[in-house]
């Protein structure tokens, strides 16, 4: 197909000389050539940044960008869209690899299927990769469809396997949240949200590299415990990105079934009784303060009624009765 459009790969990096070189390797060898490669390092204390500015002296495709201050992947990748110039966007993790055909295959069922997202399935190389894990990382659906309802749900949040319209990102503003774990799934809410059109392949064309102590190892900073409660902030992320674009009506089944994921997510790793009672907490005094939210309706004793009798009701209703709201 004809090389005519660009695509914007953004690559935080911290940290990564063991295997930024390689990574960059497997961008800049792409079949599909016109890319721009946005390497923004992020006070690495290693010999990251040398690495890249090195390689990019042979490759004027690398854009070396920096940030101020070491400020997480949230900031770095946010440097990167405000400097991207192409038409796509695709990211990377600076320990993982793209497969030489991934940006042509990705930009193709883009183009021919006329889709506002599409996702591609992962090759992981870590074979203590928790199975459950494993399976989330590949569970996109295949084939092409317009997202309706719940449609928009059973879609992962990882944002490495999948190439976005930069048309979006620019039009509502979408950004990666900072100071929270899990700011790629308020980036992928969000994107879910404005868009109609998706397309899943079935071809293995990233390969990720799963280390729990990686600079954007988004599941390993969510369970820690200075971030446990940081799923609250992804809800009320997407609370407020629906009511200033005034989308909240049309996408409320959206919302309500985010909202169900990540309280389960919470339940599922919280790690003691006052942690869930935190949740409950936490949860309810944000519905409190929603102004379009009705109390009734979305308070946690709704969600327990409807969602969690089968995960340990004896304990959760323990927990519930235990809450002043009730």
């Amino acid at each position: 197909m004809a090389q005519n459009s660009m695509i914007s790969i953004i690559l935080p990096v911290y940290n990564a000389q063991e295997y930024i070189e390689k990574c960059l390797d497997s961008l800049l060898t792409q079949t599909y050539k016109n890319i721009e490669v946005l390497c923004v390092d992020d006070c690495s204390a290693d010999g990251s940044l040398k690495i890249i500015k090195d390689i990019a002296q042979k490759d004027k495709r690398i854009k070396v960008l920096s940030t101020e201050t070491n400020s997480g992947p949230a900031t770095a990748r946010n440097i990167g869209l405000d400097n991207a110039q192409g038409e796509f966007i695709m990211f990377c993790d600076n320990d993982d690899k793209y497969s030489q055909n991934m940006c042509a295959v990705m930009i193709e069922a883009m183009k021919k299927n006329n889709a506002d997202l599409v996702a591609c399935k992962a090759n992981i190389e870590n074979k203590y990769l928790d199975e459950e894990l494993a399976n989330y990382i590949n569970c996109n659906p295949t084939g092409t469809f317009n997202l309706e309802g719940h449609l928009k749900h059973i879609i992962n949040v990882l944002l490495w396997n999948k190439i976005y319209k930069k048309s979006f990102i620019d039009e509502y503003n979408i950004r990666f949240p900072d100071g929270v774990s899990a700011e790629d799934d308020a980036f992928i809410i969000q994107y879910l949200s404005v868009i109609q059109k998706y397309c899943g392949l079935k071809d293995c064309l990233y390969n990720h590299l799963f280390r729990t102590t990686s600079y954007t190892n988004t599941i390993g900073r969510a369970k820690s415990d200075e971030k446990k409660f940081d799923k609250i902030k992804i809800i009320k992320n997407m609370y407020d990105f629906l009511i200033k674009n005034n989308i909240f009506k049309r996408e409320e089944e959206h919302f309500q079934n985010r909202v169900r994921a990540e309280l389960r997510y919470m339940f599922l790793y919280a790690k003691s009784n006052d942690d869930k009672k935190e949740i409950i907490r936490l949860y309810n005094n944000f519905v409190k303060n929603a102004e379009y939210l009705d109390y009734k309706k979305y308070n946690y004793h709704y969600f327990y009624k409807r969602m969690y009798k089968r995960l340990n009701p004896v304990l959760l209703f323990s927990l519930i009765k235990k809450c002043c709201w009730f």
